[in-house]
């Protein structure tokens, strides 16, 4: 339960390729809905959603009336790690925390406290490569997501992931800009965990980067100056989208 749809996808994919079903929601006020008409061995909950955030949702699944909403397991997905959010989650009814980026090792984890059988797959990596993927980019990221099976489907994954990132990347930059001329400083902070889950999960080294570096900007000036460096920095993927998947739709094409 995520509401950024990278996010949402990323982990979609590891899971099912663990052979989980997946069901996903846009914000914590569906999760209540839908765990009260569902019966799930397992749910994870990001920390940040709108309408209702993942805190308050797990308060209210606790509340409600009910054995399997108080023995059903609830698992934080945040991209903060500090003590007092990883307490927050506990606090809050979580039975755990989940450090984002997410990994198969990570939600395998946690999938074997509900069922046993699920600590016995099989974690063996191999030392795949993919090609044209710059610097800028993290490889690792990129493989883990994938599951280091490069193969024609994971490929057009890859392609999905980054081809929502470009048609959303002008709305991200529209926002940041908006809350900080704006003022607007829990929106903007909104929006950059928003934005970091994004960067740790697309592997965007430099996005990530300047995105960390937001809390040392002091006054409108740099705070401007980080927007602007972000902006750099997705031209900076969308033009590497552009030519790698256009030249590997031609490659598909040829085969």
């Amino acid at each position: 339960m995520d509401d950024n749809r990278t996010n949402c996808f990323v982990a979609r994919e590891i899971l099912k390729r663990l052979g989980v079903q997946v069901h996903i929601v846009n914000n914590g006020m569906e999760s209540l809905k839908e765990v009260q008409k569902n019966d799930y061995q397992i749910v994870f909950m990001d920390c940040q959603m709108p309408i209702m955030d993942g805190f308050e949702a797990s308060i209210a699944i606790r509340n409600l009336r009910g054995q399997k909403y108080q023995s059903l397991h609830i698992v934080a997905l945040t991209a903060d790690i500090q003590t007092s959010t990883q307490q927050k989650c506990l606090s809050s009814g979580m039975n755990s925390y989940l450090s984002k980026p997410l990994s198969k090792e990570k939600l395998i984890m946690e999938l074997a406290k509900v069922s046993p059988n699920n600590s016995d797959i099989e974690l063996e990596l191999s030392s795949s490569q993919l090609e044209g993927f710059p610097k800028f980019i993290d490889q690792d990221r990129i493989l883990t997501i994938i599951d280091h099976d490069i193969n024609l489907e994971s490929y057009e994954f890859l392609k999905m992931l980054f081809q929502n990132f470009v048609d959303s990347s002008d709305r991200y930059l529209h926002n940041l800009r908006e809350y900080s001329d704006n003022n607007k400083f829990s929106e903007l902070n909104k929006e950059i965990h928003t934005l970091k889950g994004l960067a740790i999960n697309l592997g965007m080294i430099r996005v990530l980067k300047t995105l960390n570096d937001f809390d040392q900007a002091e006054g409108s000036a740099q705070m401007s100056q980080q927007i602007d460096l972000v902006q750099e920095y997705f031209t900076e993927v969308n033009d590497w989208y552009l030519q790698y998947f256009k030249s590997y739709q031609k490659l598909t094409l040829l085969n």
